[in-house]
């Protein structure tokens, strides 16, 4: 776990949504918020470690991701398995039978007579077999893509989730390593104006009563700095929970970096694309097709097959 820093802060998280005020900045959708976070983060310090990339570890790090990837690939190939049904199948038979027969027998003038009687018989067949009319396993099928789709909105949806978790422990990380870089700055002035009062009682030109409040507010901003220090580590243990990494470091924004702004004229339009791109409601509109479906292939199941 990296010890508190002991620099002065050049920003904060907060200053983002202070410049211009809440009512000038509407709260984007996800996938934009996202890459508007991705991209204020990518403006830091090589040596540090981005937001960016340390999504990209907790996506190989978290197990409920990954096993959201493996119901993709199992949702595939149950698809497959459905299409499989609605292929050709060609069937190969072959047979060889051989017998062996001896028959014994009394004949006028020949007395008794014995005869051998071989036979084999060899046999082969090709089968081919192609459902031309099944509407069961047509909508079987459709079943299973529209299944497999729904795996995929899910993904997606478990990806924002994801990104928005990294982001906000990131943030909130950063923000409680400014505030106590902020309040380290301040202990060290309180304790200058403590050191300051207890020189001039002891030149006799404050009374004790000086002498204990600024000692009082030096005790009260020290307190202060070990309750955000804990706030910072919490954080950091938070940041290394999602993504697995021990000793995260965080970078800082340059005073000469331009934060991107979010253009408020493209609300309209993502409003319009939210039903398309919003993977929640994807899955909703997915489900419905898929109970859909499932009710018409329970119907077809009395239907004639070809």
């Amino acid at each position: 776990m990296p010890g508190p820093p002991n620099v002065r802060p050049t920003w904060r998280a907060t200053d983002c949504a202070a410049k211009d005020g809440p009512a000038a900045m509407p709260r984007p959708p996800l996938p934009s918020l996202v890459s508007a976070l991705v991209l204020c983060c990518s403006l830091g310090s090589a040596q540090a470690q981005s937001l960016l990339a340390l999504t990209e570890q907790t996506l190989a790090h978290d197990a409920q991701w990954q096993a959201q990837v493996l119901e993709v690939q199992a949702a595939n190939h149950r698809r497959l398995q459905a299409r499989a049904a609605l292929l050709p199948q060609v069937g190969l038979q072959a047979s060889s039978q051989y017998s062996d027969s001896r028959v014994r027998a009394e004949l006028p003038q020949l007395g008794m007579q014995t005869q051998n009687l071989h036979a084999r018989q060899e046999s082969a067949g090709v089968q081919l077999v192609q459902p031309l009319y099944a509407p069961a396993l047509h909508l079987q099928y459709r079943e299973g893509k529209q299944a497999l789709e729904l795996t995929h909105a899910q993904l997606e949806a478990a990806r924002q989730s994801l990104l928005l978790r990294v982001a906000q422990a990131y943030f909130e990380a950063l923000m409680a390593r400014d505030a106590l870089a902020v309040q380290e700055t301040l202990v060290e002035a309180v304790s200058t104006q403590a050191q300051l009062a207890q020189r001039n009682f002891d030149l006799g030109l404050t009374t004790i009563t000086d002498v204990r409040e600024a000692q009082a507010r030096l005790d009260l901003a020290q307190a202060q700095r070990l309750g955000l220090e804990n706030q910072w580590r919490s954080a950091v243990l938070a940041l290394e929970k999602l993504s697995g990494q021990s000793d995260p470091s965080l970078w800082t924004l340059p005073t000469e970096a331009e934060l991107p702004l979010l253009d408020t004229a493209l609300q309209d339009q993502w409003l319009q694309e939210l039903p398309e791109t919003h993977p929640l409601l994807q899955q909703a509109d997915i489900a419905r097709r898929l109970a859909e479906l499932r009710t018409r292939k329970a119907k077809a199941g009395h239907l004639p097959t070809v």
